[in-house]
């Protein structure tokens, strides 16, 4: 202590009390531990202007969170994946070349971003529409028989040359019919034809047999016997071998002759047809 004398001679034995001011003003003695080390209480703020380099094999620390933590990793990292890794997003992969297994249309699927030139071998077949844009083409002669061009829209041209245009004879149609019956008083009905598609048509009648016959000619819009009326065309009475020509008046879809006659009735029909 300051101005104290000191009794004691042996050094080892000579004991000194450090006191200190707190910020109250008030004097008290310094704590240490039972091993002399000075105690100091309270928090340190530090201040670290360099960089530390932690090294340690492994840390032992609490559970990382994805809403609270970030972990960077800085430069190349080899690693090796046991499972499966579910990836979200869109991914961009940057190589050169690559080595995989065989593709499969049932699991797999190619996307191509941009344009790209491909050199095609062998044969390439399209199913659907194929729209082909283009300003001209160099192609082999076409041929009827396995090549169709469709053109859709419409197409202005202009005819430099001279072009004859052939126009064919137009379609027809002949049948005959032999119609009988030995029952008195019957009404024969048969030779029927869908008329719809011909632009003339008649039937040539001829009685062949003894006793006279009726004709006449019976129209529908349908097959249905109950729809069939008689056509506003009269009615002709053919004594034996008189023969007679009857066109329709009306125009429905089905056209069919009626002979009739009080005793056995022998007749030929003939159909003439022109699209």
């Amino acid at each position: 202590m300051p101005n104290n004398l000191v009794f004691n001679d042996s050094a080892q034995n000579l004991k000194v009390q450090i006191y200190g001011i707190t910020s109250g003003a008030s004097i008290t003695g310094l704590l240490v531990d039972n091993s002399g080390n000075l105690q100091v209480g309270g928090s340190v703020a530090a201040t670290i202007a360099n960089t530390v380099t932690v090294t340690a094999n492994s840390f032992d620390i609490r559970a990382l969170s994805s809403v609270t933590d970030t972990v960077s990793v800085t430069g190349s990292v080899s690693a090796t994946i046991a499972n499966t890794v579910t990836v979200t997003g869109q991914v961009t992969v940057t190589a050169n070349s690559f080595d995989i297994r065989a593709l499969s249309s049932a699991t797999d699927t190619v996307s191509v971003t941009g344009s790209v030139s491909a050199t095609i071998a062998n044969t390439v077949t399209v199913t659907g529409q194929v729209t082909v844009t283009a300003n001209s083409f160099d192609i082999r002669a076409l041929s009827s028989a396995t090549d169709t061009v469709s053109v859709t829209g419409s197409v202005n041209a202009t005819i430099a040359n001279t072009v004859t245009v052939s126009i064919g004879g137009r379609g027809f149609t002949s049948s005959s019919l032999t119609i009988s019956t030995s029952d008195a008083a019957l009404t024969n009905t048969a030779f029927q034809f869908d008329t719809s598609q011909y632009k003339d048509y008649s039937y040539y009648i001829v009685n062949t047999g003894t006793a006279a016959v009726s004709v006449r000619i019976q129209i529908s819009p349908t097959t249905t016997e109950t729809y069939f009326v008689n056509d506003i065309t009269a009615e002709v009475s053919l004594a034996q071998g008189a023969q007679t020509v009857l066109v329709p008046g009306i125009f429905l879809n089905y056209t069919r002759i009626q002979v009739s006659g009080a005793e056995t009735i022998t007749a030929i029909a003939y159909f003439n047809g022109q699209n």
